[in-house]
């Protein structure tokens, strides 16, 4: 088959969903289906940026505003049976409302068969939200029923059963398909200059990755882990790996004024991918920054998860209005913060090997997409 991706941003290690949708687009290539990204919104790039290097997916990136011709024109060019929306409002608008952005989809997709990948919905979905939520969330609800009425997508599908649940309030039977890390898997030995900023090596390593935001609260997580490391006589690092974003950084750099008597802080920010791999394969677990309902929307999850690092689950604030009967999660290796985890840390919180969930989720999903065409009429 031959398959057109559309994202917003395809700047690599700066967009998460963008790094997600070139690794999707490199299984799909490895498993025999020709691949081309277009990257509709890009703030990274100044003007509109055609082409692919020797062995490298043919990739259109468009800065916002640009003249949608150009991705009209790419498209045509590239004649896909399919086209995958990967869909993140945010990326497309500054507030998420999708009004203004469909003319520019509808002509895109221009008729092709349309595979629409929700990666967030909309606001306003908490059991008692905001005010400004529910009326954000509104609008980010009206153009999203507005785009799927005109787009007309022939699957769709989210990351999570909470998602599902959400887009069943308005009549859209999504598919649930795991997310899967975006940094293969390499060797475990750490570069010289990266295994000194980890020494005197802490016995216990908590690992912190990507983006952290001010709805995580350290405590009571940090009090239970102190509490741990006392009673197992471990000292304890916590590691900050990848781009934390504005916030993260000042938030990390209270954390260290904070708790710099209880816990050795080390960060690290952007590596390369083959450091970040061996970084996580020397830590003990891995802590998320977002809330449990929804974990399986964790991109950085499920890289600490590929990794074979349990997964520590220290939010608990969203609670949708929604219910399903679906846990948000069924992976052994995810831990809930709770009195229980304590006694879970002392005893040690076990690790597997390391497995990459990409190229199994990729022949799944295209083994639908070639079913799909084949029941056509």
């Amino acid at each position: 088959m031959r398959l057109l991706f559309l994202c917003s941003s395809l700047e690599p290690g700066r967009d998460g969903v963008g790094d997600y949708t070139r690794r999707l687009a490199q299984e799909c290539e490895k498993l025999g289906h020709a691949c081309a990204l277009i990257a509709l919104n890009d703030g990274h790039v100044a003007e509109i940026a055609e082409g692919s290097e020797p062995g490298e997916i043919a990739t259109l990136r468009l800065p916002p505003k640009a003249d949608i011709a150009r991705a009209v024109d790419f498209r045509k060019r590239f004649a896909p049976d399919w086209i995958s929306l990967q869909l993140v409002a945010y990326g497309l608008h500054p507030k998420g409302v999708l009004f203004g952005v469909i003319p520019r989809l509808q002509a895109v997709v221009g008729g092709v068969p349309l595979h629409l990948m929700m990666h967030e919905v909309w606001l306003g979905n908490d059991a008692v939200p905001r005010l400004r939520h529910r009326v954000a969330g509104w609008l980010q609800k009206s153009s999203l029923q507005r785009l799927l009425s005109t787009l007309r997508p022939r699957l769709i599908a989210t990351t999570n059963p909470v998602y599902a649940a959400l887009l069943k309030t308005i009549g859209v039977e999504a598919d649930i398909l795991p997310l899967f890390g975006n940094i293969p898997i390499a060797g475990a030995s750490l570069p010289d200059n990266i295994a000194a900023r980890l020494q005197p090596s802490p016995d216990w390593v908590g690992l912190f990755f990507g983006g952290l935001y001010r709805e995580w609260q350290p405590e009571p997580f940090l009090g239970r882990l102190e509490r741990a490391a006392r009673t197992a006589g471990r000292s304890v690092g916590l590691v900050q790996l990848g781009n934390a974003g504005g916030e993260g950084g000042v938030i990390w750099s209270e954390l260290e004024r904070d708790y710099a008597a209880t816990f050795n802080f080390i960060r690290l920010g952007p590596q390369p991918a083959p450091v970040v791999s061996a970084v996580m394969q020397k830590a003990n677990f891995g802590i998320a920054a977002s809330p449990w309902s929804v974990i399986g929307k964790s991109g950085a999850a499920a890289v600490m998860l590929e990794h074979g690092l349990p997964v520590i689950v220290t939010r608990d604030d969203f609670k949708p209005r929604v219910t399903t009967n679906l846990p948000p999660t069924t992976d052994p290796l995810v831990h809930r913060d709770g009195d229980a985890l304590e006694q879970e840390l002392v005893a040690g919180l076990p690790k597997r090997a390391p497995r990459e969930q990409a190229p199994e989720i990729a022949a799944a999903w295209t083994k639908q997409l070639a079913a799909r065409m084949e029941s056509r009429p």
